[in-house]
């Protein structure tokens, strides 16, 4: 139990300093921990973020799931906020797959690492990190995903313009405006909802009254 208390510590001190760094208020996040798991209270529904995949530093060989090729130890490496493989859609279907990406692009792939974990139940899906099994955020059905593009676009503006292109700043920045840890502060995580909450908040600093 001490070494678990230690851990969330750590972890509150550093959500903390991320957003001190960048001479933001830090906001009354609530977390709780348990078995390598950290969650936010005002994190997406259901979101689980851990850390680094254990197989990145395991010994054994690593068998990839079909239709991966293989699994790379420096790729899963470099996950450090890592989504474990999607078990049921949001949708709630349990029917969700890792197949090649042709299966949403008109039976063309596309990408150099062509996979997705897709709903069979309604058809949401979710991108694969380069080299790995980790989706790269939440399964997303259509709605979903224009929301995500129409939120992003405007944000990544805002980051040239107001941040000069530093990404680090602008996401520890965007976090503290909706009240979410930083590691949960990812478009491939959000919600239709909170992709609404992003808009309003870019609207408000692009008219002097948010930044």
């Amino acid at each position: 139990m001490g070494e678990i208390a230690d851990d969330h510590q750590s972890y509150i001190a550093e959500e903390i300093a991320e957003q001190s760094r960048w001479g933001f208020s830090a906001v009354p996040w609530i977390r709780r921990k348990t078995s390598g798991v950290i969650e936010d209270k005002e994190s997406p529904a259901g979101i689980e973020v851990h850390g680094v995949d254990p197989r990145a530093t395991c010994q054994f060989k690593l068998i990839p799931s079909f239709p991966l090729p293989f699994l790379s130890r420096r790729s899963l490496k470099r996950v450090k906020h890592r989504i474990d493989p999607p078990k049921q859609c949001v949708c709630g279907s349990p029917a969700v797959d890792l197949v090649s990406n042709a299966r949403v692009y008109a039976g063309r792939e596309y990408g150099e690492w062509p996979y997705i974990y897709l709903c069979a139940e309604c058809g949401a899906y979710v991108g694969v990190h380069k080299g790995t099994d980790l989706p790269l955020g939440t399964l997303a059905d259509k709605e979903t995903r224009e929301a995500r593009k129409a939120a992003k676009e405007p944000f990544m503006r805002l980051v040239r313009q107001r941040f000069g292109s530093d990404r680090s700043a602008a996401y520890a920045w965007l976090a503290g405006r909706m009240g979410i840890g930083t590691r949960y502060c990812h478009f491939g995580m959000f919600t239709e909802q909170q992709c609404n909450e992003v808009l309003r908040i870019i609207n408000h600093t692009n008219t002097g009254r948010g930044y």
